[in-house]
């Protein structure tokens, strides 16, 4: 899947999220598209990368919240987690 010129990966994480709580590949899209950025990065020492959260609203309008990371050297996002 693409997000312009940047693939979307979906980790095992946020598969488990979307089952759990229920939102799809179109709201990810949605709140990638309109959401805010929240708080400054924040590095993750574990995986040597930087962590941004973005929320906004899923295609039905009700508030998710997304937590990525870019990987420069794949052009992608990589999706970690939603609530």
């Amino acid at each position: 899947m693409q997000y312009g010129k940047l693939g979307l990966v979906f980790t095992n994480h946020i598969k488990e999220s979307m089952r759990k709580r229920n939102f799809t590949a179109s709201d990810v899209l949605k709140v990638l598209s309109t959401g805010k950025l929240m708080k400054e990065k924040e590095f993750d020492d574990r995986y040597q990368n930087w962590k941004y959260r973005i929320e906004g609203e899923d295609v039905e309008g009700e508030k998710l919240t997304l937590i990525f990371s870019i990987n420069k050297e794949e052009d992608a996002i990589i999706l970690i987690t939603g609530c």
